[in-house]
């Protein structure tokens, strides 16, 4: 099943039109199922609809109740993709940024990372924290960076070499970043 993904002026989601059902299967913005549609008790042909016929449809008659099931809520948010990730660094990250508790400073000090990096906010500056950090995520590290590498052409570790800087703990916190930035992407959330 592939979805479809739309942007109202108050929400975002996906949806998805079942061909032989001919019903409308809308999803929030972090794929839960918000709501269905069965086209024969419209009386609308979903399967004949343009996309913008439908993301209109959608708008017209059902925004509100996909504005209050978004699931703005960055806990819930993180705690979704905790429960998705392959990653063990990814779900450490996770929940550490939990751990804050307070939603308003959960985000805030996410985007301060992306922005600034760990040392803003204090994330792995001590030597014995950078040193459980690196072993415990070597492997997922390495791939972070071979991978950065072949999309981007940027390679982090010519970069430490060529600065002479101490590759654990600019490794570990490029990588720990990188990861603070995949995740707000993820949750669509702008720093």
């Amino acid at each position: 099943m592939n979805t479809t993904k739309f942007e109202l002026s108050n929400t975002k989601g996906s949806y998805y039109v079942s061909d032989l059902k001919n019903e409308l299967y809308v999803y929030n913005n972090i794929d839960e199922t918000a709501f269905n549609v069965l086209g024969h008790d419209e009386d609308i042909d979903f399967v004949n609809m343009s996309h913008e016929q439908i993301v209109q449809y959608i708008d017209d008659n059902y925004s509100m109740e996909l504005e209050e099931m978004e699931g703005k809520d960055i806990i819930q948010l993180l705690e979704n993709l905790k429960a998705r990730s392959m990653s063990d660094m990814k779900k450490d990250i996770i929940s550490q940024m939990l751990a804050e508790g307070d939603r308003e400073d959960i985000e805030s000090e996410m985007k301060d990372i992306a922005i600034y990096g760990c040392q803003s906010m204090g994330k792995l500056q001590n030597h014995t924290e950078i040193i459980r950090f690196w072993d415990k995520h070597y492997t997922f590290i390495k791939e972070l960076a071979y991978y950065n590498k072949r999309m981007t052409g940027y390679c982090i570790l010519s970069e430490t070499a060529n600065h002479e800087r101490d590759i654990k703990a600019n490794l570990s916190q490029w990588a720990y970043q990188t990861t603070v930035i995949e995740l707000l992407n993820s949750m669509e959330i702008n720093f």
